[in-house]
């Protein structure tokens, strides 16, 4: 915490909270399309499947830098990293 009396932004040294997921609009409407696609046949397996989803998500939220390149996929400097097969 700054000194007091300090022009330092207290805001601006806060470390950024890792427990939240934000999805803009787009990805939220995936999460809707994928699920959807899935309970279309088992409405079971598309929650897991979701879950699943956030289950990674959290994962890389808390240990940033987990993943691997794919080179023969893109040459950005992105990791990846798997969540499983599509039931």
């Amino acid at each position: 915490m700054p000194a007091p009396g300090s022009s330092v932004n207290p805001s601006s040294t806060r470390k950024p909270r890792r427990d939240a997921l934000f999805l803009n609009e787009d990805a939220d409407r995936d999460l809707d399309v994928i699920w959807d696609y899935i309970a279309a046949d088992n409405v079971d397996a598309a929650d897991r499947w979701i879950g699943k989803l956030f289950d990674a998500s959290d994962a890389i939220g808390h240990t940033p830098g987990i993943g691997h390149k794919r080179e023969d996929l893109t040459a950005y400097p992105v990791l990846f990293w798997p969540v499983g097969a599509l039931p």
